[in-house]
């Protein structure tokens, strides 16, 4: 199978290029002696009939529930087998749980529970020892070597230590820190019982006053005590009563900690607004502050000095077999070369040139007018940033009078652009003709040295400001407001983030397969702490119909300039005949969600942004254009057909039932549907909800792939680079319209279970996307 080790590079490592070049490039001397071969591998035809497969209902004829019968049955090989590349399995029980859900006849008729994973995490009994700060330290500290002895007295079950908030006058990380010292402090480090910050048991059970003691099995209440530390006689007084709540039976003392969601995370909301400058100051902020975040200021290409041209070869060979986990279906063969192309033709002529050069600008226009009738895709390797970076983009495209992409790493390394400005046109066998073209630097007839020509460029490249607006923010009655920041104190989540883990301790059964399970950790610069991890709310993912429309900057606009500022997107209605006319397309902004900086928690491991817009598939062409997406990740074109599509099905099913997704079928989205290919068209419609949050998770997926996301779970010092998306390292809640406020969901989960409710036809239909990362941390002692 494909793996993130396989591929060894953002560029397709797992498949070697012809001629020797890196990357899936064919270039240099391989090119000049026409060592690169095309193949024709992979039909429309054959994605298409799994298309119609998959869409069968149980009325219709019963296959899709017949295969997921035998996905269900195979379960158990699946899981065993399904390590390949990683390092340790990274899949949560897989055929117990399936197995466990199975029996309450989902298929069969019967119910499946709207939320199969129980709250606290483990099967049985859970006890929790519920304490505050206002406890003496003495008595705290004996209390904590009750719940120590509980826990090893009942290695099966759970023992949990939870406070109501953070400690009085101190965050997140610092109440961590202190909970660590504590358990130093009563020789429990090296304990299995760990501190934690969970307001749910509080407020489940009204507890006011601790200590308090609560054990449930399954959410119902099994004991009850306040003013007590002896587990064992706990529960032998709640059962010689015959009720669970025994009530008070010793000395309380009032709980000092602010609620974690209603007093401390909604003044810190506040507090970070108000320090912030105000709502309008902090998205301004993060409007300007995309520029900042551009792959395109890590290289600056050379302006070609003569005419020069070659030919590229977009075939990569597979280097080895690629097979669905557990089953001996092959998708792929090794030694066999794919041509993406074959899958879709290379039909426009596309121009990159340096928007930031003038005489580039020029040269780009009259050549724009030449070809304007072949409907050629414009990219552009830089945007003058100084000043107002929207106004300078927009002034390009407004200048050229055609929508301008920002040119992508990936893309340039495919197709080894070194200078500009070059054309790129199909061949008509399947390769590519890339043509570099000098430009004059010249000025009514007479040539200019650099030094002139550089400061004529800075003057002709800020002319056009002065005549057009000064902000890229425009007012727009069709754009909804999202309403982002009253939606933080009621529309987030905040619970989910607790209980977290804390020296290596899961808390609640919530941290995924992989996390760091080590109780210490050692840091560069050398500095000793102790781990944390925990779901953090990170980023906001919108999705729109409308190009520039964002409804986080309260429904206003950006204006990029030109007569096409990228696609009009949205859910189309099936056309009469079923197939033809289904259609959807969605652009996306990705936008960071400084959850770490509001909360205080995990900030030495979290980066230091504000609402910061960080992408915007407008710029992008890999997200518009089909065929340079396809040029940008060959591997696309090995899972267009029906073996590596039926696999999807097993992960839907698994991840219905509440199991992480499946990490190496890295190329499925559970039921939501197929990864690839990582643009915003989808051939179907199924529900706005469905095609957003598949479109969500694959603009994330495309962001792994090209390097700009890492996985935080594993490594508690920094992130390292997936180029394949890490699934379960993430999670998602839909934010607007309808928010999903009191839970989150696995990438792949069916709308049936958390939300198919959360769509309001017409205005509603724009969405944003939550998008909950895993993050383990060293916090210094």
């Amino acid at each position: 199978m494909l793996t993130a080790a396989m591929l060894g590079g953002l560029a397709g490592g797992a498949f070697a290029a012809p001629g020797g070049a890196q990357g899936g490039t064919c270039g240099g001397e391989a090119l000049a002696t026409g060592e690169c071969e095309a193949a024709n591998l992979i039909s429309q035809e054959d994605f298409d009939r799994v298309h119609a497969i998959l869409e069968q209902t149980d009325a219709e004829g019963g296959n899709v529930q017949e295969r997921i019968r035998a996905e269900r049955e195979e379960a158990g090989s699946l899981a065993e087998s399904a390590r390949g590349g990683l390092e340790e399995l990274r899949i949560k029980d897989l055929p117990g749980r399936i197995a466990e859900f199975a029996d309450q006849g989902d298929l069969e008729g019967g119910n499946l529970p709207f939320s199969p994973v129980a709250e606290d995490g483990k099967a049985g009994v859970t006890h929790t020892l519920l304490l505050s700060e206002s406890i003496p330290a003495s008595q705290r500290k004996t209390l904590l070597k009750e719940a120590a002895k509980a826990q090893e007295a009942r290695p099966d079950s759970e023992v949990a230590v939870y406070f109501q908030g953070p400690l009085v006058d101190k965050d997140i990380d610092e109440t961590v820190r202190q909970f660590s010292r504590w358990l130093k402090e009563a020789d429990l480090e090296h304990s299995e019982v760990a501190l934690g910050i969970n307001n749910k048991v509080f407020d489940r059970h009204g507890v006011e006053a601790v200590p308090t003691w609560v054990s449930e099995r399954g959410g119902e209440l099994v004991a009850k005590a306040s003013g007590l530390g002896d587990l064992d006689y706990v529960l032998e007084q709640a059962e010689e009563a015959d009720e669970p709540d025994i009530g008070r039976r010793g000395n309380v003392w009032s709980v000092a900690e602010p609620h974690f969601v209603e007093e401390y995370v909604k003044t810190r909301i506040q507090d970070w607004i108000e320090e912030q400058g105000g709502k309008e100051a902090i998205i301004e902020r993060g409007r300007q502050a995309f520029w900042e975040h551009q792959e395109f200021h890590e290289f600056e290409l050379e302006p070609a000095e003569a005419r020069n041209s070659y030919v590229v070869d977009p075939s990569v060979t597979v280097t080895e077999d690629i097979t669905v986990p557990g089953k001996d279906r092959l998708i792929a063969r090794k030694g066999q070369r794919v041509n993406p192309l074959s899958a879709v033709p290379w039909t426009r002529p596309l121009l990159i040139f340096d928007g930031s050069r003038p005489q580039e600008v020029e040269w780009a226009s009259d050549w724009l007018e030449e070809n304007r009738s072949q409907n050629p895709i414009l990219v552009t390797s830089r945007i003058d940033t100084v000043g107002d970076g929207w106004a300078n983009y927009r002034d390009l495209t407004n200048t050229l009078g055609h929508h301008v992409y920002l040119l992508p790493k990936n893309l340039r390394t495919r197709l080894g652009i070194q200078k500009t400005p070059s054309v790129i046109r199909g061949t008509g066998d399947r390769k590519l003709r890339v043509t570099e073209f000098p430009v004059e630097k010249s000025l009514g007839g007479f040539l200019l040295p650099d030094s002139v020509t550089g400061w004529m460029g800075r003057l002709y490249a800020s002319f056009p400001s002065f005549i057009s607006p000064a902000n890229a923010q425009v007012s727009d009655a069709a754009c909804p407001n999202g309403s982002v920041f009253s939606r933080m104190f009621s529309d987030v989540c905040w619970d989910c983030h607790i209980p977290f883990s804390v020296a290596g301790q899961d808390l609640g059964g919530d941290a995924p397969n992989g996390f760091n399970r080590s109780p210490v950790c050692m840091c560069e610069p050398p500095f000793p702490g102790v781990t944390m991890g925990a779901w953090l709310p990170s980023r906001l993912v919108e999705l729109v119909r409308t190009p520039g429309c964002s409804p986080t900057m309260f429904g206003s606009s950006l204006t990029f300039g030109g007569p096409g500022m990228g696609m009009q997107g949205g859910s189309r209605e099936r056309a009469s005949d079923g197939n033809s006319g289904a259609k959807t397309f969605y652009h996306y902004h990705y936008w960071a969600f400084p959850a770490g900086e509001i909360l205080g928690t995990l900030t030495g491991c979290v980066s230091k942004t504000s609402l910061d817009m960080m992408y915007v598939s407008e710029m992008d062409p890999t997200w518009n254009e089909d065929q340079i997406s396809v040029l940008t990740t060959p591997e696309a074109a090995l899972f267009a057909n029906p073996i590596a599509q039926s696999a999807c099905v097993g992960e839907a099913m698994a991840v219905g039932a509440g199991v992480e997704p499946i990490e190496t079928l890295y190329w499925c989205a559970g039921a939501w549907g197929s990864m690839y290919p990582f643009t915003g068209n989808l051939a179907y419609q199924s529900s706005p909800i469905s095609d957003t949050s598949l479109l969500a998770v694959r603009s994330l997926a495309a962001l792994h792939r090209r390097g700009l996301a890492r996985d935080f779970k594993g490594n508690p010092c920094d992130g390292v680079f997936e180029p394949m998306i890490p699934k379960n390292s993430y999670r998602w809640s839909q934010y607007y319209p309808v928010p999903e406020s009191n839970n989150t969901h696995w990438t792949g989960q069916a709308p049936v279970y958390w939300g198919p409710h959360r769509t309001i036809p017409g205005r509603g239909e724009d969405y944003i996307h939550m998008l909950w990362r895993w993050t383990d941390c060293c916090l210094e002692s």
